[in-house]
C-alpha cells in the first residue's frame, strides 16, 4: 500500500540553493579546492602509504621522493607508527622569480594505527627510489597458532 506524502516545494529549493551557493564557492572564493591542491599543503597527501597485512606482520610503503634515509624519523609506540621528514626547498637566485609552485617543502608526517601489536624489535626500513619501505613483524603474542587434536 502506499502512502501519500504531502511535496513541499520550498523544502526542496532550498537543498539545491545550497548546492549551488557550495559550487559557487568553491570556483570562485576558493578556486584551488576544486582541484583538490590544498589538501597536499598538510604533509598527508604529500607522503601517500600503502599498507599490506599478511599473517607475519604488515609491509608499509611510503612515497618520500628526494628525501635521504637520515632525513627520516620513524617511531612506534603503542600501535601507533610514526613517520616524519622535512624536504628542504630549493634555493633560487634573488633575480629568479618562482612562477609556480606546486611542489610540497616542508614536514612531512603520518601518522597511523595497526590494528595488533608489532615486534619493534625486529622491524626493518629500506629506502630506495624514493619509497620506503617499512617490515613490521606482528609480536608472538598476538600471531594466530594453529594446535592439533590428537584423537585417542
Amino acid at each position: 500500500m502506499a502512502a501519500l506524502v504531502r511535496w513541499q516545494p520550498y523544502h526542496e529549493m532550498v537543498s539545491l540553493s545550497d548546492v549551488m551557493d557550495r559550487m559557487l564557492n568553491r570556483a570562485f572564493v576558493r578556486p584551488f579546492d576544486a582541484f583538490d591542491t590544498a589538501s597536499y599543503w598538510d604533509g598527508t597527501r604529500a607522503m601517500p602509504i600503502d599498507v599490506i597485512e599478511d599473517k607475519d606482520g604488515y609491509t608499509v610503503k611510503a612515497s618520500v621522493p628526494g628525501i635521504k634515509s637520515e632525513e627520516l624519523d620513524i617511531n612506534i609506540e603503542n600501535n601507533v607508527v610514526t613517520i616524519r621528514a622535512e624536504r628542504k626547498a630549493e634555493e633560487n637566485k634573488d633575480e629568479d622569480t618562482v612562477r609556480w609552485q606546486e611542489r610540497y617543502y616542508g614536514k612531512l608526517e603520518r601518522c597511523f594505527t595497526l590494528p595488533v601489536e608489532v615486534d619493534a624489535d625486529k622491524v626493518k626500513a629500506e629506502l630506495e627510489h624514493g619509497v620506503l619501505k617499512l617490515s613490521l613483524p606482528k609480536a608472538e603474542a598476538v600471531k594466530t597458532k594453529t594446535i592439533q587434536v590428537k584423537a585417542k
